[in-house]
């Protein structure tokens, strides 16, 4: 019986033409005194991406530690994800999409001692630099934040990277990555719920570049109306998946994503729309003394009209 590896990497790539070897060449660096698992996922890119992952495995003295597969036909950012997931044999599975790179060659190393060392931690992350035309910008996040964060950390805010993180295997319930567009933040709620009484660990240290260009994910998002609704699909699929309990900040939040929602879309006559999200913060936080504040502004609307 062959020996499960001890890391699983996880890669999903669609379209990075132009980034993937920075990416591949990122693992394949890694020096390690464990087996590694290397999962590349393409997800039929329509550019030269194929090309560029054959060559560079073919050329790298450790392109065996790869398990390459391209689709013949699209899954969808989160099936490919998912894929990816599933087929991952070690006992602890590390994640860089194909846009990004890993800049430590001992980052995988330094995780998995923290994790074998640490049981009370499910996940171990850190630091990584954004990088936009090739140009190192800043670092993403405070640099003084702190490192342990438990569970109700996620309930309506995703705290780490998902190119600097190591996990430990776990199984998922899909079902509940279903509409959402964070995959990595349901994961992380399902990883910290499922391995009890754990927590996710974010040391100081910068072991990636998460790479903001033209086609990435955030690089969608471009208005504020976007963000607060793919912010409330996740947060309302984050309670059907656990119980919650929000705390002041949370209510906060979720007030302030359904607010802004109602009015912009009651001054685009779109009421519907609107309606939906009124009912949407009853159905989140559970609060029907927030109600006065719509019915209030409905009130006033129709008034100046």
């Amino acid at each position: 019986m062959m020996q499960k590896p001890m890391v699983s990497v996880c890669m999903i790539t669609y379209g990075h033409e132009m980034f993937v070897r920075q990416a591949i060449e990122g693992v394949l660096m890694q020096q390690c005194a464990f087996e590694v698992e290397f999962i590349i996922s393409n997800d039929c890119s329509p550019d030269g991406t194929d090309a560029v992952i054959r060559k560079t495995i073919n050329r790298h003295p450790n392109g065996n530690w790869v398990n390459y597969i391209k689709h013949d036909k699209n899954l969808g950012m989160m099936p490919n994800f998912l894929y990816t997931l599933q087929k991952a044999q070690g006992k602890y599975i590390a994640l860089c999409e194909g846009d990004d790179y890993w800049t430590d060659p001992l980052k995988l190393q330094k995780q998995v001692d923290f994790l074998e060392e640490n049981k009370e931690y499910s996940i171990h992350s850190c630091k990584a630099e954004i990088i936009k035309d090739g140009v190192i910008e800043e670092l993403i996040g405070d640099p003084l934040a702190k490192q342990d964060y438990i569970l109700s950390d996620f309930f309506t805010q995703n705290n780490l990277i998902s190119c600097t993180v190591l996990f430990r295997n776990t199984s998922l319930l899909q079902k509940y990555f279903k509409n959402i567009v964070f995959g990595d933040w349901m994961l992380y709620v399902q990883v910290i719920s499922q391995n009890t009484n754990t927590m996710a660990y974010v040391s100081s240290d910068i072991f990636a570049n998460y790479r903001l260009h033209q086609g990435g994910i955030m690089q969608t998002l471009v208005t504020l109306e976007d963000h607060f609704v793919t912010q409330l699909k996740q947060i309302q699929a984050i309670q059907k998946c656990i119980k919650v309990q929000y705390t002041k900040d949370d209510v906060d939040k979720i007030d302030t994503y359904c607010l802004y929602l109602f009015k912009y879309y009651f001054r685009r006559e779109e009421y519907t729309k609107a309606i939906c999200y009124g009912f949407k913060n009853l159905i989140l936080i559970k609060k029907p003394s927030r109600m006065r504040v719509y019915l209030s502004f409905i009130k006033q609307h129709f008034t100046r009209n």
